[in-house]
């Protein structure tokens, strides 16, 4: 199952994001920093490696879009492929190797919510 955490009217919910299907309303929790929602909200989102991915752009130090997540995904660096003859990175999505599947959209669209949803746990 991919699922992750999504802003709703009353606060956050966990998504199943294959099916679409809310799975459980998990109120409004608020955290000091971004690493804590990550680790306190952990058993909300899933696969394990949603984990990896969402605390390393904190370690980077990145605000991610899809381009960078699938950067990460695929390349294993948010700026994309090094193109040797172009001398520049190169998005995975421009070179026809990032998501392609309904699974490895979901996986991308999971870790965006999730990603947006625990900055907005952050306390102000």
């Amino acid at each position: 199952m991919i699922k992750g955490i999504i802003k709703t009217p009353e606060g956050f919910s966990v998504k199943n994001f294959q099916t679409g299907e809310l799975l459980e309303f998990i109120g409004n929790p608020s955290y000091e920093s971004y690493m804590d929602a990550v680790n306190g909200c952990r058993k909300y989102y899933a696969p394990d490696s949603c984990y990896d991915y969402l605390s390393s752009v904190h370690i980077m130090g990145i605000t991610p879009d899809a381009d960078v997540w699938e950067n990460l995904i695929y390349a294993s660096d948010p700026r994309g492929v090094w193109d040797g003859e172009r001398q520049i990175y190169r998005n995975v999505t421009s070179m026809d190797r990032g998501a392609a599947t309904e699974d490895e959209i979901a996986y991308v669209d999971v870790l965006d919510a999730t990603y947006h949803s625990l900055i907005a746990m952050i306390k102000k």
